[in-house]
């Protein structure tokens, strides 16, 4: 998802959720790459790194089969 979409999703600036998307890359819990999809008007898309996670989010961010 990008900075925009996301700050929609959780009620926050998209100033502020884009200070804490800087933060969670530096400690490796995501990761941001350049947008390759036309059809969507953002410059990177931000992922989950699963693997940097701490267990109890990885948890919250994996859904049980």
């Amino acid at each position: 998802a990008g900075a925009d979409e996301l700050a929609k999703k959780v009620n926050l600036s998209r100033n502020l959720t884009s200070g804490y998307l800087a933060r969670l890359k530096e400690k490796g819990y995501i990761e941001r790459s350049p947008n390759m999809d036309p059809s969507k008007p953002v410059r990177y898309v931000f992922r989950a790194n699963l693997d940097r996670l701490p267990p109890d989010l990885k948890r919250l961010m994996v859904k049980e089969s």
